[in-house]
């Protein structure tokens, strides 16, 4: 929630234009709640096979790859002197079916990642830009940067200084792991703070309520419907520009 954007502003995709896919899954696994694992699957695939269409793997690739398995544990064995282990035919996998096998092993972990990401306190979390909002509607920004030189006198890395600007802008996958994890580490460690330090405010000024039963769990419905889109009525749109 941290990274929302403030009205008028263009959506942040944090890994890029060039990878929706995974802006979905963040999105998804970002919303409280169980993880739709029918979605997840459709964007694991998506990412493993580009979108195309992938044949099975042929008879004669799989005895191939048999007998690599069995050479290379051959191989193992003669060199460590461990038992052999290997009593099962190996099992040969497209780019389809590699990835709903780790994604059905990862299983755990996604779901964790999905409740710890829903929020820690047991319901929807927060947002310390939603909090602000609430204590100063008349401010004109609400945004992350804005929040942190004001409450905590702390300059966030600007955005621009990871991927550019303009026609050399960089997606987020082509900067160096370190600088995101930075960035990354800074945003989240930003945003914690400032929740802890904003929602406290809201009860004495009677708007925890509000914030808590209202604007937090508009969050979701908001995500929810950048997730699935809004499907336009454009025949009864017509209509109404020529009434009007």
């Amino acid at each position: 929630m941290a990274g929302s954007p403030q009205p008028g502003e263009e959506p942040s995709l944090p890994f890029g234009f060039g990878h929706l896919e995974l802006n979905d899954l963040v999105r998804m696994l970002q919303a409280s709640g169980p993880v739709n694992w029918e979605i997840a699957a459709q964007v694991a695939t998506h990412l493993a096979t580009d979108g195309a269409t992938e044949p099975p793997v042929d008879t004669a690739t799989a005895t191939q790859l048999e007998e690599l398995a069995r050479a290379a544990q051959t191989h193992v064995v003669a060199e460590t002197g461990l038992a052999a282990t290997f009593t099962t035919p190996v099992r040969t996998f497209g780019r389809r079916g590699w990835a709903e096998l780790h994604l059905e092993a990862l299983r755990p972990v996604l779901e964790a990642l999905a409740v710890t990401l829903g929020g820690a306190s047991g319901g929807g979390g927060g947002d310390p830009m939603l909090a602000d909002y609430l204590l100063h509607a008349g401010e004109r920004s609400h945004g992350l940067d804005e929040l942190a030189g004001r409450y905590l006198n702390y300059k966030v890395t600007p955005i621009d200084d990871l991927i550019g600007k303009g026609k050399k802008q960089l997606c987020m996958d082509q900067v160096p792991t370190d600088k995101v994890a930075a960035y990354s580490g800074e945003d989240a460690d930003v945003a914690f703070r400032l929740h802890a330090l904003l929602e406290p405010q809201l009860a004495p000024c009677g708007l925890a309520g509000l914030y808590a039963e209202l604007e937090i769990p508009l969050v979701e419905v908001l995500a929810e419907l950048e997730f699935n889109g809004i499907r336009l009525d454009v025949e009864l749109l017509g209509s109404l520009s020529v009434d009007m």
